[in-house]
């Protein structure tokens, strides 16, 4: 086996890893990031910094991008339909 082929089949298994483990972010910027870290020599705890910094990164946006589900009952009144989870009815 030649170290190309060697080369191609751990990126492979890093690339199947990833996904394994649904880390799709880290996984598409894997070439990048890769090609920064020979580009800039970066150091193998360099490289893997970054690329999980960019799946924390998209990991905390999407977090924050999410609506709640489920009924909103923080302004509910103890004891109310909208605290149990039930429509309430308007007066009229």
């Amino acid at each position: 086996m030649s170290a190309n082929t060697t080369e191609a089949s751990r990126y492979q298994q890093l690339r199947g890893h990833l996904a394994y483990l649904k880390l799709a972010t880290a996984a598409e910027a894997l070439p990048a990031v890769l090609d920064a870290a020979k580009t800039e020599n970066l150091t193998p705890t360099a490289t893997l910094e970054r690329l999980l910094r960019i799946e924390v990164q998209a990991t905390r946006l999407a977090a924050t991008s999410i609506p709640p589900v489920g009924p909103r009952t923080s302004h509910a009144r103890p004891g109310s339909c909208a605290q149990a989870g039930r429509p309430q009815r308007k007066p009229g």
